[in-house]
């Protein structure tokens, strides 16, 4: 066979496989040719209607144990961490209550031996005192010991026998100061500070959050523990003042201990409310007189924002000017006549916590670009601590509804708006987070300008109110934020007020409608709520419904307005009606009464030409 017979049979195999797949090819396709065909030729029925689809189930998260949740909290307050495959009740109790435990155990221990030494023994009170000694300094010598080894929990053991060695100290300098009267207030405070100052010394040395809150916060307790009657008024808060500074300066620069920041926020509001009490009469040092209470949670606060961390420092400085802020409402509730210095201090207080606010957010985009639960806590703060101390100071002033009411509002106001400016700078584009609550700020203090210093001039007052609505919507429109809206609403439904009380007072039937003064009062106010309709609609921060809400609202008072006019307007028609009706009650007589049209005369608007005229 040649080697054209063999590519010839090779050939014709090769076109009888490509005929039998091409076969096999058909057969496959041709079914679902058939299908698709009947499936277009058969009749359409309607589409059916489904049902709205359930919600999605959630996803099922298995709920976390007690052990898992103490676990979180301690880690959040740097108590140390737990293994979560470890973290139930029984690991809690066996790692922190057995602390606890021992703790408890310590003290009953002690107790039991005083309470046999002095029923053996005769123990006078400088034995006692000097036992208190020598116990504090065994307690300190073994936590020292404890806390110096390698192991972890002999850290958090020796951490815990300290904490009782200052407990014992403090315990101490009561019994020799105020209790048995071996030592005077001041070397008692002395000695319980000093305790107190160095192990938290010793916590700041070692970046310990929870030794650092038991020193801190036992050089707080210091002079509630050693009182004994009334001292010079001035040592508490320079004793106060030097201790919540020194506390804010030891927080650490990069990291945030949030407990001991809490404790030094309660300590200043402790002591504040300590000095504004009357029972503070009991303590080593008589309370002081006067705006020193404002004046120290002042002090504390800027000590904060200049010494305090990055971290710490704006939140820990806000948590002072709060203070402040209710220190001011207390003493200006107290003042039956007024306190004139306290406006001064409320506004500086307002500038400390602008300043405080405009670091945290700077702080806060340098940590992450965009947080949140940052941006809302600050946006509150912002919006409810300059008003509440706008509040006190108001309530500060012998006569708020006066000029010098105007005059702090207007000074309000321009805090706000300097604060805006400021933000603005520090965040580009326009993503200030606070940009609308300094808004709001401003907009409800600059209300007060209009409203008191035009107390006296009704018409002008709506007007003036009114007119700041619309200005008022105009910042909002250009700021984009929900909140700016709000003192818009505020000033429009003022003057509204106002605008209906003025035109409810002209006498009835007597004036021309849509030509008094109330009426353009009234006119200024429907104004002011279109060009709030209208910039409202135009701003997409507001959803469908709300911007339909507020062109209504528009709609209604133009609507009010219109019906009121006219509800008591004098009419030519309504006159000549009275007095048809006047003469038809008359129908047995051709001719009517002198006396019915002398009537219909007196009822008619005075000028108006009547159709009832005797014959």
């Amino acid at each position: 066979m040649t080697d054209d017979d063999r590519l010839s049979r090779l050939e014709q195999s090769v076109e009888e496989l490509r005929r039998e797949i091409a076969a096999l090819r058909a057969e496959r396709e041709r079914p679902r040719d058939a299908l698709r065909d009947a499936l277009r030729d058969a009749p359409r029925e309607p589409p059916i209607t489904r049902a709205a689809a359930p919600p999605p189930i959630a996803r099922y998260a298995p709920r976390r144990s007690a052990g898992e949740w103490l676990a979180g909290q301690m880690e959040g307050l740097g108590l140390g961490t737990l293994p979560h495959d470890r973290a139930d009740v029984e690991a809690i109790v066996g790692r922190y209550g057995t602390v606890a435990l021992a703790a408890l155990l310590i003290l009953m221990g002690v107790g039991a031996f005083l309470t046999w030494a002095i029923a053996n023994y005769t123990i006078g009170p400088g034995t006692r005192v000097a036992l208190g000694v020598v116990l504090a300094a065994a307690l300190g010598a073994l936590g020292w010991r404890v806390r110096r080894g390698d192991a972890h929990e002999g850290r958090r053991y020796g951490d815990v026998l300290l904490a009782l060695a200052l407990a014992v100290v403090h315990v101490d300098a009561w019994g020799a100061g105020p209790y048995l009267g071996l030592l005077s207030p001041g070397p008692a405070l002395a000695i319980a500070a000093i305790a107190s100052a160095g192990l938290a010394l010793l916590a700041w040395h070692e970046r310990d959050q929870p030794l650092f809150v038991v020193g801190v916060g036992g050089a707080l307790v210091a002079p509630y523990v050693t009182s004994a009657g009334p001292g010079h008024p001035y040592v508490l808060p320079l004793y106060g003042w030097v201790v919540l500074t020194s506390g804010a300066l030891a927080l650490p620069r990069e990291r945030r201990w949030a407990f001991a920041t809490r404790l030094l926020g309660i300590g200043a509001a402790a002591y504040t409310a300590a000095m504004l009490a009357p029972a503070t009469a009991g303590l080593a040092l008589a309370p002081p007189r006067g705006e020193v209470p404002v004046l120290f949670a002042l002090a504390t606060a800027a000590a904060a924002l200049v010494v305090g961390g990055p971290v710490a420092a704006p939140w820990l400085a806000l948590a002072h000017v709060t203070t402040t802020a209710g220190g001011v409402i207390a003493l200006a509730l107290d003042a039956s006549s007024g306190a004139p210095r306290l406006p001064l201090l409320a506004a500086v207080g307002d500038a400390l916590g602008y300043a405080a606010l405009w670091r945290a957010v700077r702080e806060a985009r340098r940590a992450a670009p965009t947080d949140p639960r940052t941006d809302i806590r600050t946006s509150t703060t912002a919006l409810l601590l300059p008003l509440a101390l706008l509040l006190g100071a108001l309530v500060a002033l012998p006569d708020a509804v006066s000029d010098a009411g105007a005059a702090v509002g207007a000074a309000w106001a321009a805090l706000a708006i300097v604060a805006a400016l400021l933000g603005a700078r520090t965040v580009p584009n326009g993503d200030d987070p606070l940009l609308g609550a300094h808004a709001a700020v401003a907009g409800f203090a600059s209300a007060l300008v209009p409203a008191l210093l035009l107390r006296d001039r009704g018409v002008a007052r709506v007007a003036g109110l009114a007119a700041h609505g619309a200005l008022c919507a105009a910042v909002f429109a250009r700021v984009r934020r929900r909140v700016a809206v709000l003192p818009s609403l505020t000033s429009l439904a003022a003057a509204a007020g106002g605008a209906y009380l003025l035109l409810w007072e002209r006498p009835a039937f007597a004036y021309t409608p849509f030509l008094t003064s109330a009426s353009l009062a009234a006119a200024t106010v429907v104004a002011g709520c279109i060009a709030l309709a209208w910039l409202a609609w135009r701003t997409p921060v507001l959803t469908l419904g709300e911007r339909g809400a507020l062109a209504a609202l528009a709609a209604m008072v133009a609507l009010l307005w219109g019906r009121e006019e006219l509800a008591r307007a004098p009419c030519r028609t309504t006159s000549r009606r009275s007095c048809s009706s006047a003469t038809s009650r008359r129908r047995g007589s051709s001719r009517s009464s002198p006396a019915a049209c002398a009537a219909s005369r007196r009822r008619a608007r005075p000028g108006s030409r009547s159709r009832c005229t005797p014959r």
